[in-house]
C-alpha cells in the first residue's frame, strides 16, 4: 500500500513537473517568435521584401520547432508578409497548446482551424508536404 501511494505520488510529481517545462518552453518559443515579428514588421514597414537570410534561418528554425518539421523544410516562400503569417499562425499553435494545457479549450478546436488557415496562406503552393500539427510532448 505505501508503495502504491509513493509511485502515485512520483507519477504526480513528475507529471508536474513535465507540465512546468512544458509551460516553459511554450513562453520562450512564443516570445521569440514576439521577437521575430517585431523584426520583420519593422523590415516591412521601410518597405523591405524578403525576408534576410540571417532572419530566414530563425523563422524556419522556430516554425520547425512548433510543428515537429525539419528546418531545411519549411516552405514558407521568403516574403516579408508570408513570413509574418506563418509566424503569426505558429504562435496561434502555441497559445492553443497552452489553452489546451489550462484545460480552456480541447486540441481539435483550435488545431482544425489552423491547419485551414496553414493550407490557404502558405504551405499550400510549396513543392514539399507541410507538416501536420502535432501535440508536443
Amino acid at each position: 500500500m505505501i508503495e502504491e501511494a509513493n509511485r502515485e505520488i512520483w507519477a504526480a510529481v513528475t507529471g508536474e513537473l513535465r507540465r512546468r517545462a512544458e509551460w516553459a518552453r511554450l513562453r520562450v518559443m512564443i516570445q521569440r517568435i514576439d521577437d521575430l515579428l517585431w523584426e520583420l514588421e519593422d523590415l516591412n514597414l521601410r518597405d523591405v521584401r524578403s525576408v534576410p537570410p540571417r532572419l530566414w534561418d530563425q523563422v524556419a528554425e522556430v516554425v520547425a520547432a512548433v510543428h515537429n518539421a525539419d528546418p531545411r523544410q519549411i516552405p514558407v516562400r521568403r516574403r516579408i508578409s508570408n513570413a509574418l503569417d506563418v509566424l503569426f499562425a505558429s504562435q496561434a499553435v502555441l497559445i492553443g497548446r497552452r489553452s489546451e494545457m489550462l484545460g480552456l479549450v480541447a486540441q481539435e478546436d483550435w488545431q482544425e482551424d489552423l491547419e485551414e488557415e496553414l493550407a490557404e496562406s502558405t504551405w499550400e503552393s510549396a513543392s514539399v508536404d507541410r507538416p501536420r500539427l502535432q501535440r508536443m510532448g
